[in-house]
């Protein structure tokens, strides 16, 4: 059977220019496609537990996809993680900006039932740029990861086994959403210029911004990062 003849359950996050990009090039090489798209805190759609094919193709979404449905993938389920082996769990970008990281990247593997675990496919890298900050780097891993699935439809498309890669993850930069909105989000009243620089590179973006916590009350960082003046 060819792979434009399987069937493929295909989750990611719902109004993503890049996850509509990666959904548009299966959909030219796969006939049958099972669509299943949601966002932070939304439920796992019914239809997830009922489909029965031959792969699963996990496209930065924001479900962990249990075990049983896992089971349901004949041939293989596949995850695309937005970031490198040493960078599993949520918050990738945000973690490697404040740690300095030099090198960010992005990653394939085998799903298992524990997040970012199983044996890696393929990983692809490039360099962080001190002028990066979260906006720059999350557009140019998201850039890198739909190359990523590109190139693994292609390979199965063509009836390739999947590469296997000598990479393994490293756990101890696992981090949830909820260390980002707890931890590293979250500042202190005597902290220093260059702690709260690290900070602001690694969590300004969008809505979300760093926040001081004084007796209960929330204060939110209200400056872009352009008009930012921290001064001695």
């Amino acid at each position: 059977m060819s792979f434009y003849d399987t069937k493929v359950l295909f989750c990611s996050k719902s109004d993503d220019e890049n996850c509509w990009q990666a959904l548009n090039y299966l959909t030219r090489n796969c006939s049958n496609v099972t669509v299943c798209t949601g966002d932070w805190g939304d439920d796992i759609p019914s239809e997830m537990f009922s489909w029965t094919g031959d792969y699963i193709l996990s496209y930065m979404s924001k479900w962990i996809i249990p075990e049983s449905v896992l089971k349901n993938a004949r041939i293989g389920a596949i995850n695309f993680h937005p970031g490198p082996p040493e960078r599993p769990g949520a918050s990738c970008a945000n973690y490697a900006l404040y740690d300095g990281d030099s090198e960010f990247g992005v990653t394939c593997h085998h799903m298992t039932s524990k997040v970012d675990a199983g044996k890696i496919i393929m990983t692809k890298r490039f360099p962080i740029h001190e002028s990066d900050d979260v906006s720059s780097l999350l557009k140019r891993s998201h850039g890198v990861l739909l190359e990523l699935f590109c190139d693994m439809v292609s390979i199965l498309k063509e009836g390739k086994n999947l590469p296997e890669s000598s990479e393994t993850w490293d756990r101890k930069n696992f981090h949830t959403r909820n260390d980002l909105n707890e931890n590293l989000r979250r500042i202190s009243a005597d902290i220093s210029k260059e702690e709260l620089e690290r900070i602001v590179r690694a969590t300004l973006f969008n809505e979300w911004r760093p926040y001081l916590k004084i007796h209960g009350i929330k204060f939110v960082m209200e400056e872009d990062r352009e008009k930012i003046g921290i001064r001695d």
